[in-house]
């Protein structure tokens, strides 16, 4: 299809997506325009009702148990690091015995 309303295809291609374009932009300053207005000097209300939910020792409890969490994931490094340098060290001995058995 050549023609499409006496306009050729390639020309009714460039009108499209310069019309996708002005959409895009038009949508874009709108929601620019909307964020602003929600957003003028007013805190989130989840932080207030989190706030409002947790006491300063469930807070703390928290912390520790955060704190617990990454001192356990800090071991789990370590020991996922110790094994892959072993794995490591093994695949190099083996690329070592195979060399040496190719020769001879």
């Amino acid at each position: 299809m050549d023609y499409l309303m006496g306009i050729d295809a390639a020309s009714f291609e460039t009108f499209a997506q310069g019309l996708l374009l002005l959409a895009t932009a038009l949508a874009t300053v709108v929601g620019i325009i909307i964020g602003k207005r929600k957003s003028n000097g007013k805190t989130p209300d989840s932080l207030e009702v989190a706030g409002a939910l947790v006491s300063d020792k469930q807070g703390k409890d928290i912390v520790a148990a955060l704190d617990n969490n990454t001192a356990a994931v800090t071991r789990q490094t370590d020991v996922i690091t110790q094994s892959a340098e072993k794995v490591h060290d093994t695949i190099i001995d083996l690329r070592m015995d195979i060399a040496r058995l190719g020769r001879g």
